[in-house]
């Protein structure tokens, strides 16, 4: 597979697992939200009208200019102002035409990283050692998974409440890390068969720094080798350039054996040329 495949494999399959979770939202929540899941070609577009954040009201997995122009234009009417465009450094096309559309890259970016799984299995002696215990759990457990979530960002509980329904959904797996009997950390992941995505990572801020999250990536390997999985992608903000050291979570999957791929833009347009939704 060459890199362009690979890029191409690892943003459909975050676009995949996030698509899946929105069509997990309780009609309530989405009504109340302007929660929206539209999908034109390769490209999945997210809406979240009440929190307009880059991981809730964006377009992810575009390939084609073509999709990219239909993509936007459902955006501009039916998201609220703030909304991205993710566009991967490969698709230099799809990176022209959002300038011409007076887009501009806002922020640092993601990074994006991926590592792929033997086909021998992992090495032992890269197992995590610390004071916490790791387990798949159930949908039974969904409301711890969402008491983590919740904590961990600062987010609503209706919010933290949606996104752990993905416990017990087709292809997704739940990981929580325990402290004696609490659980402390989360984890998810999706998988399609071939690829896995990880993803909405929590530790409880009494927590953090005890290697909850280290743990919970080496669950979800040992996972992704037991289904023979090609490989696994995951992504974090990008750190400012010589403090990459100081963002945990990028740090995190660099010592668990994940090599950057690669830094993906979030494109946007200027706040006077989104016309207002509601």
């Amino acid at each position: 597979m060459h890199d362009k495949d690979l890029i191409a494999a690892i943003e459909t399959i975050e676009a995949e697992a996030f698509a899946d979770i929105y069509k997990a939202t309780p009609q309530e929540y989405a009504v109340s939200n302007g929660v929206m899941l539209q999908q034109f070609g390769s490209g999945t577009c997210l809406t979240h009208q009440t929190i307009v954040i880059p991981e809730l009201a964006r377009v992810v997995g575009l390939q084609d200019v073509n999709d990219f122009e239909v993509a936007t234009r459902w955006m501009r009417y039916n998201c609220a102002p703030g909304w991205v465009v993710q566009i991967p450094p490969p698709l230099d096309e799809l990176a022209r035409y959002a300038e011409e559309q007076n887009m501009a890259p806002r922020g640092n970016g993601w990074a994006k990283f991926y590592q792929k799984l033997p086909s021998s299995g992992l090495r032992d002696n890269d197992q995590v050692h610390c004071d916490l215990t790791a387990k798949i759990v159930t949908a039974a457990e969904a409301d711890a998974f969402a008491n983590i979530i919740s904590q961990s960002f600062g987010l609503p509980s209706d919010l933290a409440e949606w996104l752990s329904l993905v416990a017990g959904r087709r292809n997704w797996t739940i990981h929580l890390a325990y402290h004696d009997e609490k659980p402390v950390s989360c984890a998810a992941m999706y998988s399609n068969g071939k690829f896995g995505w990880f993803g909405i990572d929590g530790t409880l801020p009494d927590y953090r720094g005890r290697g909850g999250q280290k743990l919970l990536i080496r669950s979800r390997l040992e996972h992704a080798a037991r289904l023979h999985l090609k490989g696994v992608t995951a992504e974090t903000g990008q750190p400012e350039r010589g403090k990459e050291a100081d963002h945990a979570s990028f740090s995190n999957y660099r010592k668990s054996g994940f090599t950057q791929m690669y830094v993906r833009a979030n494109y946007a347009l200027p706040a006077a040329a989104e016309p207002t939704v509601g």
